[in-house]
């Protein structure tokens, strides 16, 4: 079963003493990080449910965005379960929950020029 969760990464300490904000994705044993581009200080974390305190300065700006990036992720995971038949490598769950390509892919845009068959007919895309 695949989950994800918003993580402080305290691996990862910046300049300024901030740390990263992740999504973490577990599979099994495994996890992969996603970073969402946001960096708070420990004390603006709560270690408990996962979240920014709302006593953060830019919580009012950060809290929504951070909600609709987990629906999305959310929804790209059950997708990838739906097509991967039960075997799940986690990275690829990674690549392709960051990935702005749907489940199936679109050749028309390539080939929008006329193609020619073998028997020379032309078919227009």
């Amino acid at each position: 079963m695949i989950t994800i969760k918003l993580a402080l990464d305290k691996r990862r300490v910046k300049d300024n003493g901030t740390f990263p904000l992740v999504f973490r994705l577990f599979e099994n044993s495994l996890t992969r990080n996603i970073p969402t581009g946001y960096s708070i200080f420990e004390s603006d974390w709560d270690e408990k449910t996962h979240t920014v305190k709302k006593s953060f300065v830019d919580y009012g700006e950060m809290a929504p965005r951070l909600r609709d990036q987990h629906v999305k992720y959310l929804g790209k995971i059950i997708e990838f379960e739906r097509l991967s038949n039960g075997i799940i490598n986690i990275q690829e769950l990674k690549e392709f929950v960051l990935s702005k390509r749907k489940g199936k892919i679109n050749i028309s845009p390539i080939y929008s020029s006329t193609i020619t068959t073998i028997g020379g007919t032309q078919i227009s895309c």
